[in-house]
């Protein structure tokens, strides 16, 4: 019959459409065994079908017609949530495309040199001005808030494109680290900075005061950011690399060196030490026993 004859044309459309792909085959071990069912379904009710008068034929024809595209809307929204990705992933490809131009490179690679920079101008300038007022040191405090802002912002942007662990534990976890760190010494610093009165650090407590000396000393960590701009400029990138692959010949080269210096050093002492025993009884340069009399001195002379 006609709908019998629909239904295995879709069951094989099905198999046929399912069988080349490997997005086929992960949907064919669910989706396959319930067309099956229904198709067989469908065609024990319609063997029953006979006997019966056109009008209930016509129904029943117009019942299994309305399955049948029940079914297929089925499958069109089960396919359409499965291609669509979720509202993590949506935001997390966007961040990555953030990450990942060359326009945020560089606005970021220009901020950790102008914090580099900016560091040696507040530090000139405090060691100058020792009696510094609080409206100046208030300007400070913003110009520190706003770098802090901004490296809180590449943390977070670059912690949810790559994700928790990629971001701890993956290739380049070692810089990452040192972001974490210095953003969370930067804040701290920023918190405790409110507590200070007139620019000075009298109205804090003494473990407070002890804090904040340690945490302005390891604010000096910001400067080894300035070797991440290495990444961001190629030239730099190559000559970088071709420093860390002759690190290794430089080593052995260097221990060559010092041991030629070592056996140079001890046939030279040797000389020098017959020299004075022989002329022991003569003029003898005092030079000549205090610098290469024993061994020591000569190695710290060398």
């Amino acid at each position: 019959r006609e709908p019998e004859m629909t239904l295995q044309t879709s069951s094989a459309s099905i198999q046929t459409r399912s069988s080349p792909g490997a997005g086929a085959e992960k949907h064919l071990p669910n989706e396959l065994p319930r067309q099956l069912s229904r198709t067989k379904t469908l065609r024990l009710k319609e063997a029953g079908d006979e006997g019966l008068d056109s009008y209930d034929l016509a129904r029943r024809q117009g019942s299994k017609v309305d399955m049948f595209k029940k079914m297929k809307s089925e499958e069109a929204s089960l396919a359409k949530s499965e291609e669509q990705p979720t509202q993590c992933g949506v935001v997390q490809e966007w961040c990555a495309w953030i990450v990942k131009s060359h326009v945020c490179e560089v606005f970021f690679a220009l901020m950790i040199v102008s914090n580099s920079a900016y560091l040696g101008v507040q530090l000139e300038w405090s060691s100058q001005n020792r009696d510094r007022t609080a409206e100046q040191q208030n300007v400070f405090v913003v110009i520190n808030t706003v770098y802090a802002v901004i490296f809180l912002v590449e943390v977070c942007l670059r912690l949810v494109a790559s994700g928790p662990g990629a971001y701890f534990l993956a290739s380049g976890w070692a810089w990452n680290w040192l972001d974490v760190f210095v953003v969370t010494s930067t804040w701290v610093e920023l918190g405790l900075g409110f507590f200070e009165v007139d620019g000075n650090e009298g109205g804090m407590s003494n473990s407070n005061l002890r804090l904040l000396r340690v945490i302005k000393v390891t604010r000096l960590a910001r400067v080894l950011r300035v070797l991440r701009v290495v990444q961001f400029v190629r030239p730099l990138r190559t000559l970088m690399h071709c420093l860390v692959d002759t690190t290794k010949s430089f080593v052995w080269s260097l221990m060559l060196l010092v041991l030629m210096m070592y056996v140079f050093g001890l046939l030279f002492t040797d000389a020098a030490i017959d020299h004075i025993r022989v002329h022991a009884s003569g003029s003898v340069d005092p030079d000549l026993d205090r610098f290469f009399g024993t061994v020591q001195p000569w190695l710290h002379g060398f």
